[in-house]
């Protein structure tokens, strides 16, 4: 299976759309190129090898790439997969990759639950959710990607230290994830086991659509969870 197309999923729909403008022919020539290289779907990642790797990141829905592309700078030795059905953000992230010669990032566009399924329990270090579609009218809860059948499936693929890291800018979605982890088996990481903080962790890679949370004046929550 070609690893940037879409395999269907058993996982309720939660994103809203997979394109905002059609593909450019160096969008296309991305995906054609570094996308055997470095793509992942849920048939390919139960061989990957990850004990090449210091470390094992996942993140579910990266946007445009820039948290991960970010950390692969910095982490070399550790590997980052990210998972994203908008296409858009992909050929951002495959830029990057061609640009900076990452060769510790790999790359979904499937659902991002579906590929973390397929991956050997107790195998990540480190799952980020940041900045998940909120689905703000309450017929659509139900599509929100944060709820409790995710963070079981989280808890079952962390390894024993392992850290969930979650962030919104949507205050009743934050309500929302602060309901699903207090009924969880996840325990806060912060100072003091804050349930979250408003202010970035240490070490903290920004994305633009942080940043123009942040111009907007937004607050943001940000929650680090040990499994």
């Amino acid at each position: 299976m070609s690893a940037w197309h879409k395999p269907s999923s058993p996982f309720l729909k939660s994103f809203a759309r997979r394109l905002s403008r059609g593909l450019s022919s160096k969008d296309k020539q991305l995906f054609a190129l570094l996308m055997p290289r470095y793509g992942l779907d849920s048939d390919s990642i139960a061989g990957f090898d990850f004990s090449a790797y210091e470390a094992v990141n996942f993140e579910l829905g990266f946007g445009a790439g820039e948290h991960i592309t970010g950390l692969a700078l910095r982490h070399p030795g550790q590997l980052f997969i990210g998972s994203e059905v908008y296409l858009n953000g992909v050929s951002q992230l495959l830029a990057d990759i061609e640009q900076h010669a990452l060769n510790n990032v790999r790359v979904s566009t499937g659902d991002g639950r579906l590929l973390l399924s397929g991956m050997p329990d107790a195998s990540i270090d480190n799952v980020y959710v940041l900045f998940a579609d909120p689905w703000p009218k309450r017929r659509h809860y139900k599509r929100r990607v944060i709820n409790q059948a995710l963070l079981e499936l989280v808890q079952k693929k962390l390894k024993s230290s392992g850290r969930l890291v979650i962030a919104t800018d949507h205050m009743d979605y934050a309500k929302w994830i602060e309901s699903v982890l207090s009924a969880s088996s996840f325990t806060s990481m912060l100072p003091d086991k804050q349930p979250y903080v408003t202010q970035s962790p240490e070490g903290w890679v920004s994305t633009r659509y942080e940043g123009k949370a942040r111009a907007f004046g937004s607050e943001i929550r940000y929650y680090v969870m040990r499994k």
